[in-house]
This record gives C-alpha cells, sequence and structure tokens, in this order.
C-alpha cells in the first residue's frame, strides 16, 4: 500500500485518506498539548478536580483521534480495492 501511494497518492482516490490523515496529525499535537497540560497540572500540585479535568480533555481527543484512526483505516481498504478494481479489471 506504501508503494501504491507514493506513486499515485496525489490521485483523487487517496484525497480522503490523505485529509483523514492529516487531521489524525493534528488530534496527535492536540493530544500532546493536553498531555502537556496535565503534566502542568499535577507538577504544580492543583486540586485533584484540575486533574480530572485534564485527564477528561485529553480522553475527548483520543477518543476523537480513535475515531479518525478507524475512518483511515477504512478508507485506506476501500482505496486499495477501488485501485485494484482500477487496475486488474
Amino acid at each position: 500500500m506504501v508503494t501504491l501511494f507514493r506513486y499515485f497518492g496525489h490521485l483523487w482516490l487517496f484525497n480522503e485518506a490523505r485529509e483523514t490523515w492529516a487531521r489524525g496529525d493534528a488530534l496527535v499535537d492536540q493530544l500532546r498539548e493536553k498531555a502537556a497540560q496535565l503534566h502542568r497540572v499535577i507538577a504544580d500540585g492543583q486540586p485533584d478536580a484540575s486533574v480530572r479535568a485534564a485527564v477528561a480533555s485529553m480522553m475527548e481527543v483520543n477518543a476523537e483521534l480513535q475515531r479518525a484512526e478507524r475512518h483511515f483505516s477504512v478508507t485506506v481498504g476501500q482505496t486499495s480495492r477501488q485501485t485494484e478494481t482500477l487496475l486488474i479489471g
């Protein structure tokens, strides 16, 4: 699949997968920031409620990232099958 993407990744077939990958990258960045915030909350000795809020925020981003991962997987599978149909018939 990687070779296929290298040669044909610019084609319309890969648009949705490419967009989903970019969304995933942005979510990973958000998750890193949320983790840094959680670290600061803990290091500053803030109350448990603040820690729980920071963890909840991380969990929300993580859930969204998992949805993006599943969507990417489905999209790449569909693209693979479409490409096979176009190339082989």
